[in-house]
């Protein structure tokens, strides 16, 4: 799908007060002849309320979630809707959205796909969201993806599926779909992972990169050709709060060792670089539970990178030189069952969210009514202070824990694609001085500034609005862009290396 721009919009001022993610839902229900036992319903995670949690059930509603777990606020933290990777709920939780029914069929309790969805504010409409999941082929490995657009003014304000259309039709990881804000701060990069599949003679790994803009989605690809990605286990991948690093990981079993993968990422053109991979505990074979599924998150700094097994947590320093050599053990699991129906079911570790309140949720790898927190994730070592089956939820969740990218992650400032925002006025030469024309053009363009500034000084750049250079001049004052198509461009001045001014471009012949 190729894009076509329109235009520039201008982006809210402040992109902490949305709380697009301030709202979870965890739960399983069913009901056995009308009648909801007590544990048996949804738990929900309100932090709504200054970015603390408020905790309550709710027991009359369809909700269940399994692995697969999402619900979306707007802006304001008004409740939109969930989904469980196999139904897409109204705001009301007891009935199906129209076009949301049977996403994927049989699954009738809820996806068995860990980040096997996404939810995101569509950058072409407030009302509009874009809502991404996956359907499981080969063993657990996704072999579709689908892209679809919901519009909460529907049906009298419940929302209806206006657009569903298939993405990407290739064997990928298990889930591990996240998402990162394009550097301009309105656009969207949501990852997905190839999975090499020796049976298909495949030699390589690479990912799929969808931005998705006002115009709809567009697919990248990159391949990694420094070491083939070890998958022994299902996962889980984040970007980190600032946008800068990428990072996947694999769980342990089979006496194999679990890898993490961190990268470098531009916001601007989507790449990957200067990959690390980190190689963390093998598996006893006689224990028999240290390994299986791995999770991960970042605490809300940037710096620490956490990792857990069933029944360890490792801390990492991502700002250390030898991150590998930066690894403590946080936790060990305590060994803590729940008895349901007089059944003992472990509370281990199993996958994780970055939280509203900036703490860590870990959920567990049984049917229980316990999370695990990391209350002080931005310390180091043990003082991250990591509780074990510290909250106890109203109603048994299975597995679930909300899959949500840091939805307040604003523009990349001085970025070659911070083209939505303007240029502060102590960086400007003086208001209105950096001028192209014509403009519209057929490609020949000047430069006008009303200020007596050196042209030796100055540097033009000219950016795609995805952030790809496409030319730079030094000490000129007339530009030759005949060779481009038309469409929107970004003109870009600098001074000395500053950025001084913006202006868009429109090429039209």
């Amino acid at each position: 799908m190729r894009l076509v721009f329109l235009g520039l919009v201008l982006l809210p001022s402040l992109l902490f007060g949305q709380k697009h993610g301030h709202l979870w839902k965890l739960g399983y229900a069913y009901s056995q002849g009308g009648i909801l036992e007590d544990s048996i319903g949804t738990s929900v995670l309100d932090f709504r309320n200054g970015d603390t949690l408020n905790l309550y059930p709710q027991y009359k509603t369809r909700l269940q979630f399994n692995y697969a777990n999402t619900s979306i606020c707007d802006t304001e933290g008004n409740y939109l809707f969930s989904s469980n990777g196999t139904w897409i709920y109204e705001p009301n939780d007891t009935v199906l959205m129209e076009g949301g029914e049977e996403l994927n069929p049989y699954e009738y309790h809820g996806y068995l796909l860990p980040q096997g969805v996404l939810a995101l504010p569509h950058p072409k409409d407030s009302d509009i969201y874009a809502f991404f999941y996956g359907t499981i082929g080969y063993i657990v490995w996704v072999t579709k993806t689908w892209y679809s657009e919901i519009d909460i003014r529907e049906n009298n304000g419940l929302g209806k599926v206006i657009l569903t259309e298939p993405l990407v039709n290739d064997t990928l990881s298990s889930g591990q779909f996240t998402a990162v804000k394009h550097g301009n701060g309105r656009d969207w990069w949501i990852f997905f992972q190839h999975y090499c599949l020796e049976r298909e003679g495949c030699k390589s790994n690479f990912f799929y990169k969808n931005l998705l803009t006002p115009s709809g989605v567009e697919i990248f690809s990159q391949e990694i050709t420094d070491s083939s990605i070890t998958e022994t286990g299902a996962g889980q991948a984040v970007f980190t709060p600032d946008g800068k690093k990428y990072i996947a990981c694999q769980g342990d079993e089979f006496d194999e060792p679990s890898y993490i993968d961190v990268y470098d990422f531009d916001r601007c053109t989507g790449e990957l670089g200067n990959r690390i991979q980190i190689e963390t505990v093998v598996t006893d074979r006689g224990d028999g539970e240290n390994g299986g599924t791995g999770g991960i998150a970042v605490s809300p700094n940037s710096r620490f990178l956490y990792f857990n097994t069933w029944k360890k947590i490792f801390q990492y320093d991502l700002w250390a030189e030898d991150i590998q050599a930066s690894e403590i053990l946080v936790a060990e699991y305590d060994g803590f069952v729940q008895l349901i129906e007089n059944f003992p079911l472990a509370t281990r570790f199993f996958k994780q969210q970055l939280a509203p309140d900036s703490k860590i949720y870990i959920s567990t790898t049984n049917a229980t009514q316990y999370l695990h927190v990391i209350h002080n994730p931005n310390e180091k070592g043990l003082a991250c202070n990591v509780e074990q089956h510290g909250i106890y939820l109203p109603t048994i969740n299975t597995f679930s824990i909300p899959n949500h990218p840091n939805y307040r992650l604003g523009a990349w400032e001085g970025s070659p694609c911070d083209t939505l925002s303007p240029i502060s006025s102590t960086e400007q030469i003086v208001a209105n001085e950096v001028k192209f024309f014509p403009n519209p053009s057929t490609g020949f363009l000047q430069l006008e500034l009303d200020k007596d500034v050196p042209i030796s000084q100055l540097e033009v750049r000219f950016y795609s609005l995805v952030g790809q250079q496409i030319a730079a001049f030094k000490g000129q004052r007339e530009f030759d862009l005949s060779g481009l198509v038309n469409g929107v461009y970004v003109a870009e001045v600098r001074k000395k290396g500053r950025i001084v001014g913006r202006e868009k471009i429109i090429i039209q012949r």
